[in-house]
């Protein structure tokens, strides 16, 4: 319409009232054709106007989904980096500490006095060995790592049995958390014939099968009592075959050991000797005489 801003201001309230009026009998006329309640065509007119559906499209409502996934999973990869590093520094910790018993466990393995050998149960042979164990074989380490154990045995071992047989026994009880000790004799891989006392204990490892087998040289120990045996066998003989009466006793005069020459004297066995005192088979005037006696001889 031709004019001024003002007389189309002015018009617009009376082309939207027109409007509106004109749809209202609409609605109404459409009402009372399909007998319907009243109003219900304006007020759902009015709710089609409030329904979120009809309102303006934004972008929060068009990504709200998409941006609310996004977050979730970025707040996901962030929980699983922060376990990631978690778990990198647990597994150095417990790296670094692997290493430090292992190197705790290598420093005290080298040191130790005692010959040392590690078996493996499962291979069958043997995985380590110390210095003092190359010292007491006679050989380098890789040499006695390749020969193990059995090469090593005499024949005749101090329990009597055969050393293959009692060895797999051995293992196998030490495998089963049992601490064994027993003495084996030996022949060096430089000549040298010896007798060792051992002993077996299962090593803490998870993944392996192992057994620590340390030795310790006692023959001079062996070749001490064999003198002393020889001694006493010998003592023994020159008691027996004497021609004059022998007894031992203690301080309370109780017979400790009589020859067979003073059994024949007294009258009595050995055995019955055994349970009396000199005071009951030789004559003295009086208990002090015989304890003055106990004390000049002693």
């Amino acid at each position: 319409h031709p004019g001024s801003g003002a007389e189309v201001h002015n018009r617009v309230p009376v082309l939207y009232s027109y409007n509106m009026q004109q749809l209202t009998n609409g609605l109404e006329k459409a009402r009372k054709t399909t007998h319907l309640p009243s109003g219900i065509f304006q007020h759902g007119y009015m709710d089609a106007a409030a329904d979120p559906e009809q309102r303006p499209i934004t972008p929060w409502s068009l990504y709200k989904r998409t941006i609310a996934a996004s977050a979730f999973a970025f707040l996901v990869l962030i929980a699983l980096i922060i376990t990631l590093l978690l778990e990198n520094r647990m597994r150095a910790r417990a790296e670094k500490s692997a290493t430090a018993s292992e190197s705790r466990f290598r420093v005290l393995f080298e040191q130790a006095p005692d010959a040392i050998v590690v078996y493996d149960f499962d291979k069958q042979s043997l995985v380590d060995a110390n210095a003092e164990a190359e010292k007491l074989f006679g050989c380098d380490r890789a040499t006695l790592l390749s020969t193990g154990l059995l090469p090593f045995y005499t024949l005749e071992q101090p329990d009597g049995r055969d050393v293959a047989t009692s060895s797999r026994k051995h293992f196998q009880l030490a495998l089963n958390e049992q601490s064994l000790h027993f003495e084996r004799s030996l022949l060096t891989m430089d000549g040298r014939r010896i007798f060792c006392d051992v002993r077996l204990v299962r090593l803490p490892w998870e993944k392996r099968r192992l057994i620590r087998a340390s030795y310790i040289d006692i023959t001079e120990r062996k070749e001490a009592e064999k003198i002393l045996l020889q001694e006493k066998e010998r003592y023994q003989y020159i008691l027996q075959t004497a021609m004059a009466g022998f007894c031992l006793t203690d301080r309370a005069g109780r017979f400790l050991e009589v020859n067979d020459t003073y059994c024949r004297i007294s009258g009595y066995t050995a055995d019955e000797l055994k349970t009396m005192r000199i005071g009951d088979v030789e004559a003295f005037d009086n208990r002090k005489e015989l304890e003055h006696q106990a004390k000049i001889v002693l």
